[in-house]
């Protein structure tokens, strides 16, 4: 291949580059177009607000379920606050629960905590003794 070539060769290439953009944008475009036609349903027990700012306070909910002697699913749906994530990682240790899998979930000064934890102390732990630390850690903090 001669230089000549090479350079045809990727102005070619960047035109059909250009080109894509151009097709995903239009097609970005008519995706916001559409899903702005459409209604909001907003469930009556939702703690999110339709502004970003919250003008009331969120409806704190833990739930913690036991999967195995020591092991729980732990669900924590609050208001979001600068350090809460490091408090709530800070509470888990403080308990002797080791952290195995965790999703964090924002969207408009709310937040969805959604944790796997297990124990890591001899000690054996009941649920509602869980879900009293965490409500507290969540409602006073």
């Amino acid at each position: 291949m001669n230089k000549a070539t090479i350079i045809d060769d990727a102005y070619d290439y960047i035109k059909a580059l250009k080109m894509e953009v151009e097709s995903l944008q239009n097609e970005l475009v008519e995706i916001t177009n559409e899903e702005r036609d459409k209604p909001t349903i907003v469930a009556s027990t939702s703690c999110l607000e339709e502004s970003v700012q919250m003008t009331e306070k969120c409806k704190v909910e833990v739930v913690v379920s036991t999967i195995d002697l020591n092991k729980f699913n732990i669900k924590i749906v609050c208001e979001e606050r600068q350090g809460g994530f490091t408090k709530l990682m800070e509470k888990l240790a403080y308990l002797g629960l080791e952290v195995t899998s965790i999703n964090a979930t924002t969207f408009k000064g709310v937040v969805l905590n959604t944790i796997s934890v297990q124990g890591r102390e001899l000690e054996i732990l009941k649920a509602e003794q869980v879900k009293e630390c965490l409500m507290q850690m969540v409602t006073y903090n």
